[in-house]
């Protein structure tokens, strides 16, 4: 049943004596259309309505409070037991949301869409009285503007009316009423009346259900913010000249941050006894945290520190945040930008892309220091390709050790060379991420890069990270403040790497604006969120032409997703994965482990082939070669062994050596068996032949050739040296390789030839 109550207001202005308010407090499922009626009927439509909400678990709606200045009704809609929203009435709520009288919230955004997602309601005249807020709309300052500034309140009564974590169902009704009473201030109405209403009726569900997942996931993902962090300090205590207390951190992930937070600092004094302090933190420069103990602190000694509370949006956060209010209060166009209807609204997205392309229709690759196998050649070529429709947006799926950041090298190395003009940006979402990939730039000799890196990651804790490739480092705190500064910071670099949440720092303008925004290539894509791209599309739709996303969403997934159903990264959204490339070869695990891998995580689609820089191994053919040759030797047989690849070559010379067989003059490359003095020759798949030392005959009574290859016939299509390999044995051959691989792939080759002409009985299996 309903009950009826009388609450006195809150008395949280200087100025003003509280009045009482009639409080209908009800559950939805007792919920009458004659209760809504009567309390629409005691406020006039000019009257302001304010609304509080719960959230529960879930971060779905549990209860909402509507006040006028006189009534209010607090709505309870999830039940203890389940804490889901139940909501068999829910429409009754519909006149209410859709009447004329305007209606204010902190946060309308949050409101507005869990109304949608969690009652399937709609909400008319919606006001985000936050939009008010001078600063930082998170901010405890921006809750005292927006209900009348410090003159005019009592914050202390502020404090425990909005900021008290202990909640009773009064205290929303008691927000309500506030934000009520606010919104008919002058003070506030001036601030306000600017600011565009959110009417969730005049969107359509497609693209109301893009915003709430984006809001929701936004809300959940800051809820697994720890109330309470337990920084990592060094126990000593020191003071600076000016008598100022310093801690130091001692670890990264739990080091103490500037972000508004209160500290507890538990100290030990002389005697042994502990003290507990409240501080704040006044600045931090690296490792070195100069706080502002609210007592002074007793003995030089910590016990412990923590920060109190969630930590802050950042910079990111607080703009996604932005551009999805914006979009909810038609303000923005954001929903009609191309790469956001592409992600999220397909049914909706133009096949005409939204800037005019200046790109090449066909950029030759260029990779001077790495083989490309054919699915990073198709990854390359896609990357390089004009922004038409079905290359201007790219999912490049690459399992482990399948040279990721070699298609990244390979893309900007040919980029570069032809058009050195061209912008590109390179980014991750962690820093190492982005260390890792200016490292595989600056080996393959690409240089012409640099890297933007903000001083709390580098200075004093990662500087170590960053040695080999120090003068294309760029760190925050030597951020240019013009364009011409800048340019003379970039000189001729046109490739610049970052982390995407650095796009939200306003420092990075002038960046932006030096090296536009158009060609984007992200690393580790499945570990990002989707809704992290939405401040980069907001910001730079003007110039972005084309993305590039690249990872692999059978490794890690983006932060919060065990936690949050339906978290999403780019790869997980299957009408843009159905279309990616799949990088189908790895080189980095041995043949078992990569097989086993393959088998069972990717579907069999993974292949294993084994590589050494730019060259080629494979370890059972190594182990086939070493029996052969034991045989041979017992036998007093003269052999010799070639290998199309010098890694495997160096690698079975390895072996005679740990087998203690003869090993000097053994094993060869194909070039280098054929005569004397062989310069050394660099084959475009990544061969490298070395010279011989001394004489050498071209011929022997024993030949063992190891192939290599198993998956593409690489060096078996270059006939000339195939002929050369065929040709050296007086008595005999064996060669030692895959026999689905010659009877497949291979099977139009010399040796897949050969093969086929000897028949099935000089087939050996080695066990």
């Amino acid at each position: 049943m309903p009950r009826i109550q009388h609450l006195s207001a809150p008395a949280i202005y200087k100025s003003l004596a509280a009045p009482t308010i009639q409080v209908v407090d009800i559950h939805i499922s007792e919920l009458r259309l004659d209760t809504v009626t009567k309390f629409l009927q005691s406020c006039a439509d000019d009257v302001p309505l304010g609304i509080s909400p719960e959230y529960g678990a879930h971060a779905a709606l549990a209860a909402v409070a509507f006040s006028s200045p006189t009534h209010a009704i607090y709505l309870r809609l999830s039940s203890k037991r389940t804490n889901r929203p139940c909501s068999p009435n829910r429409l009754l709520l519909q006149p209410l949301l859709a009447s004329t009288s305007k209606k204010y919230a902190l946060q309308m955004d949050v409101l507005a869409t869990a109304l949608y997602l969690d009652l399937d309601l709609r909400i008319n005249h919606g006001i985000d009285m936050l939009s008010a807020a001078k600063g930082n709309r998170y901010s405890r300052q921006a809750v005292y503007d927006v209900l009348g500034g410090d003159s005019n309140i009592l914050g202390d009564k502020v404090d425990a009316l909005f900021f008290n974590q202990e909640l009773s169902n009064r205290q929303p009704i008691l927000r309500a009423w506030a934000l009520c009473k606010a919104a008919s201030s002058e003070h506030v109405l001036s601030r306000l009346r600017h600011t565009s209403e959110i009417d969730t009726s005049q969107i359509s569900t497609k693209r109301l259900s893009v915003l709430a997942k984006l809001v929701r996931d936004a809300e959940l993902l800051n809820r697994l913010k720890p109330t309470v962090v337990k920084n990592s300090v060094d126990p000593n205590v020191t003071r600076n000249k000016s008598g100022e207390v310093i801690l130091h951190s001692t670890r990264y992930k739990t080091r103490l941050m500037p972000n508004g937070n209160p500290l507890r600092v538990v100290t030990i004094n002389q005697k042994g006894k502990q003290q507990v302090n409240t501080a704040r933190l006044k600045r931090v420069k690296g490792r070195a945290a100069t706080i502002d103990p609210k007592t002074p602190l007793q003995g030089n000694k910590v016990v412990s520190v923590s920060t109190l509370g969630r930590e802050p949006p950042t910079n990111a956060e607080r703009v996604r945040f932005e551009v999805v209010l914006s979009a909810l209060q038609r303000t923005s166009r954001v929903l009609d930008q191309s790469f956001v209807q592409r992600l999220w609204l397909p049914s909706e997205a133009s096949a005409t892309p939204t800037v005019a392309s200046n790109f090449p229709t066909d950029t030759p690759i260029y990779s001077p220091k790495q083989a490309l196998n054919d699915s990073q050649r198709k990854a390359v070529s896609t990357i390089l390709a004009a922004d038409d429709y079905k290359s201007n947006l790219t999912l490049i799926h690459g399992p482990p050790g399948t040279g990721k950041t070699t298609v990244i090298a390979s893309a900007v190395t040919s980029i570069g060379r032809l058009y050195p003009h061209r912008p590109m940006w390179l980014v991750a979402q962690s820093n190492v991420a982005v260390k890792n990939i200016a490292e595989k730039l600056a080996s393959v000799g690409f240089t012409k890069f640099k890297i933007l890196v903000s001083e709390g990651f580098h200075f004093d804790w990662h500087e170590h990270l960053y040695e080999k490739i120090a003068p294309n480092v760029i760190r925050s705190d030597a951020f240019s403040k013009s364009s011409l500064e800048a340019s003379r910071q970039l000189l001729d670099s046109n490739v610049l790497l970052c982390t995407l949440s650095m796009f939200a720092n306003d420092s990075m303008k002038v960046y932006t604006r030096c090296v536009a925004v158009e060609t984007v290539i992200f690393d580790e894509a499945s570990q990002i969120e989707v809704g992290c791209y939405l401040p980069l599309f907001a910001r730079f739709n003007s110039t972005l032409r084309k993305l590039v996303f690249i990872g692999d969403d059978k490794q890690l997934p983006p932060h919060g997703q065990g936690d949050i159903e339906d978290l999403q990264s780019i790869f997980e959204m299957e009408h843009l994965r159905n279309h990616g490339i799949f990088l189908d070869i790895q080189y980095r695990m041995p043949v078992v482990i990569g097989n086993f891998i393959s088998t069972n995580v990717y579907g069999s689609r993974l292949r294993t082939e084994a590589q050494q820089g730019t060259s080629w191994t494979n370890i059972p053919e190594i182990r086939a070669v070493i029996k052969i040759a034991k045989r041979f030797h017992k036998q007093g047989k003269p052999y010799r062994i070639i290998t199309p690849y010098d890694a495997q070559r160096s690698k079975i010379e390895g072996m005679l050596k740990q087998e203690k067989l003869p090993w000097e003059d053994k094993c060869f490359n194909v070039d280098s068996f054929q005569g004397e003095g062989v310069a050394p020759h660099f084959h475009s798949e990544g061969v490298v032949l070395k010279s011989l030392h001394g004489t050498l005959g071209n011929e022997e009574d024993h030949i063992i050739i190891s192939v290599v290859r198993t998956q593409k016939i690489g060096f078996l299509q270059e006939a000339r040296r195939v002929n050369v390999m065929l040709t050296r044995c007086k008595k005999s051959m064996v060669l030692c390789t895959n026999k689905a691989f010659i009877q497949g792939p291979a099977a139009t080759s010399l040796v897949g030839r050969l093969a086929a002409q000897l028949g099935p009985k000089n087939w050996v299996g080695l066990g």
